[in-house]
């Protein structure tokens, strides 16, 4: 298994990653797996119906995961809260860094969110802070006031 640092370079490294698989485990903890998309060689195959898309679309190329891409597990212990968003309607922090795949904020609105709507403080469970994981189709939200553990592997046909 990699080093955590290993893994957080390998994560930043994929240009493009994809939610695979989200839930919670017995100890109150939150698992996000998720996978590498590689733009492919061959060009994409829409038919729109509309011939100024179809001229567009003509030139996409599709991305996707396939066996032997990156693949990550992301554990946050003890969580305070999560939500998922579709990413088209994420609005970005105003401090965003946008070469990080999982990026950390100390304030943010979804802070601001779960210390209206929860209980959990800077005394219990402690300080947490704001991590977002950016994926292609979504953007997690977690408030949690440990670090993730991030585990890396390759994705297998089981994976598909």
């Amino acid at each position: 298994m990699d080093s955590q640092e290993s893994a957080v370079a390998k994560l930043d490294a994929c240009r493009h990653i994809f939610l695979a698989k989200l839930g919670t485990g017995p100890s109150l903890d939150l698992r996000i797996f998720v996978v590498e998309g590689r733009v492919q060689d061959e060009l994409a195959s829409v038919g729109a119906g509309d011939r100024d898309l179809d001229a567009i679309f003509a030139e996409a190329h599709p991305i996707m995961t396939k066996e032997g891409y990156d693949a990550f597990t992301i554990i946050f212990e003890s969580y305070v809260c999560f939500s998922v968003r579709n990413e088209t309607y994420a609005i970005p922090e105003d401090d965003e860094d946008y070469s990080r795949r999982l990026r950390t904020h100390e304030q943010s609105a979804f802070l601001d969110f779960v210390s209206k709507g929860t209980w959990a403080s800077s005394d219990h469970p402690g300080p947490f802070v704001h991590y977002a994981v950016i994926c292609e189709d979504h953007v997690i939200d977690v408030a949690c006031n440990s670090e993730p553990i991030i585990e890396h592997r390759i994705v297998t046909a089981h994976d598909l």
